[in-house]
C-alpha cells in the first residue's frame, strides 16, 4: 500500500506538468492565430446567446455587447430566449444593440423533448450565417476587445478558440472557492486541450468555425443530455478537427466575467450539474476521467488516514506531491491570467479539493440535479 499511494502522488505531479506543458502549447497555437488573422480584414461574425429568465442580466451584457470593438456591419448578435417567464425577451428588445445586427428568437421546449438549451442555441446558431461563431451566457460581460479577439484567432487558422470565465466580483469564502475552482478548471480545460484531449469547456467563452459545427452534425445525438451544451459539443468537434490545432488564452484582455454564485448551494448546484455530464462523454474522454477518479481516491485515502495509518508517510509524500504541484499550477496559472492569489491560498485550496472532488464526481453521477427549474433525469 505505501508503494501504491507514493505511486499516486507521483502519476498526480507527472499529469499536472503534462497538462501545463498543455497549456502552453494552446496558449501558443491561439497567439500564433490571433497575430496571424490580426493582420487582415477581421470575418463576419456571430455571437449566440441563450437566455433564461436572464432579465437582470441582460442589461449589463447587451451594453458589453455594444461596446464591442468590432468593425460595424461584421458583427451580428443572436439572443434566444429559452422560454423565460420573466420578461426576457421584452427586455432584449428594449435594450437592443445599434452598433451591431442584433436579434432576438425565442425557443420553447418541452423538457421532456429533449434539453431546452441545446435547441435554444442550435436554433441561434442556425440564426447565424457568419462564418464563425462565439458563445456565451447571458450573465456575462465580455470586454471591448473580446470579439476581436477571438475572431483573429479563429480567422488565423485556429477551428476553435476558448478562454477563461472567472466570477467577479468575488466576496467571502464562496467567492474564493468559486474563483479557484474556475481557474483551476481553466487551467485543466487549456491543459487538455493542448494535449490533444477535451475533457472540459466553459461554454461563456469560446468559439468555433460554422462549417465545423456542420460538419460535427451540432447537437445531433445531445438531445437528451440537460447539461454539458460545450463540453459535449466541444467532443462532438475534437473528431473532425484535433485539439491540438485548437487555441486557448487566460489573456485578461480576452477574460469573460461572469456572475459568481449567490451561495454555496448555487456553486454546488453548478458543480453537480457538471460533473454529471461525465457519463455522457466519448470512451476516450471517460476513461480519462475515470483514471482520474481512481487517482483521486487513492490520494483521498492517503490523506484521511494520515493521522493513524501505518503508511502515514507514504501518504504524507503523496498528498505533500499534490500540494507542490497544485501550487506550481496555480503560481503559473495566476501569472497567465494576470492574478495575483496569495501564497497560502493555492496548498489550501487544494487540500480542499482532494477532500470533495471524488465524492463530488460520485454525487454528479448519482444524484439528480436542478438547472434553472429543471432537473434531471
Amino acid at each position: 500500500m505505501p508503494l501504491i499511494l507514493i505511486i499516486s502522488g507521483l502519476l498526480y505531479a507527472l499529469a499536472v506538468f503534462r497538462l501545463m506543458n498543455g497549456l502552453e502549447r494552446a496558449r501558443l497555437v491561439f497567439e500564433t492565430a490571433r497575430s496571424a488573422g490580426a493582420g487582415g480584414a477581421l470575418p463576419e461574425l456571430g455571437i449566440v446567446i441563450a437566455a433564461r429568465n436572464e432579465a437582470d442580466s441582460l442589461p449589463a451584457l447587451l451594453a458589453a455587447l455594444e461596446a464591442q470593438d468590432y468593425p460595424a456591419g461584421r458583427l451580428t448578435i443572436v439572443l434566444v430566449d429559452d422560454g423565460s417567464s420573466d420578461g426576457t425577451s421584452d427586455t432584449a428588445d428594449r435594450l437592443a444593440p445599434t452598433r451591431h445586427g442584433f436579434r432576438c428568437l425565442r425557443v420553447d421546449l418541452d423538457p421532456e423533448q429533449g434539453s431546452p438549451k441545446k435547441a435554444a442555441l442550435a436554433a441561434g446558431i442556425d440564426a447565424v450565417q457568419a462564418p464563425f461563431v462565439l458563445l456565451t451566457d447571458a450573465d456575462t460581460v465580455p470586454p471591448p476587445c473580446w470579439a476581436r479577439g477571438m475572431a483573429a484567432a479563429l480567422a488565423g487558422g485556429c477551428p476553435v478558440v476558448a478562454g477563461y470565465s472567472p466570477g467577479a466580483p468575488r466576496r467571502g469564502l464562496v467567492g474564493w472557492i468559486a474563483g479557484a475552482w474556475d481557474l483551476g478548471t481553466a487551467i485543466l480545460a487549456g491543459g487538455f486541450v493542448g494535449s490533444g484531449q477535451v475533457v472540459h469547456l466553459t461554454g461563456r467563452n469560446w468559439g468555433f468555425a460554422r462549417s465545423l459545427y456542420a460538419a460535427a452534425g451540432g447537437y445531433d445525438g445531445l438531445e437528451r443530455a440537460l447539461s454539458g451544451d460545450d463540453t459535449l459539443l466541444a467532443q462532438k468537434f475534437a473528431r473532425h478537427a484535433p485539439p491540438r490545432f485548437w487555441g486557448f488564452t487566460l489573456a485578461p484582455e480576452l477574460q469573460v466575467p461572469t456572475r459568481p454564485p449567490a451561495g454555496m448551494k448555487q456553486f454546488l448546484s453548478g458543480q453537480l450539474r457538471h460533473v454529471a455530464t461525465g457519463i455522457r462523454f466519448t470512451p476516450r474522454a471517460l476513461s480519462l476521467a475515470a483514471g482520474a477518479f481512481v487517482l483521486f481516491s487513492l490520494l483521498w485515502l492517503a490523506l484521511v488516514t494520515l493521522p493513524w495509518s501505518p503508511w502515514g508517510a507514504a501518504g504524507g509524500i503523496a498528498v505533500g506531491l499534490k500540494l507542490v504541484t497544485d501550487t506550481v499550477a496555480f503560481a503559473v496559472g495566476s501569472a497567465a491570467a494576470g492574478q495575483r492569489p496569495a501564497p497560502i491560498s493555492s496548498p489550501v485550496f487544494s487540500l480542499l479539493h482532494l477532500l470533495c472532488f471524488p465524492l463530488l464526481q460520485l454525487a454528479g453521477i448519482l444524484l439528480p440535479f436542478n438547472w434553472k427549474g429543471r432537473r434531471s433525469r
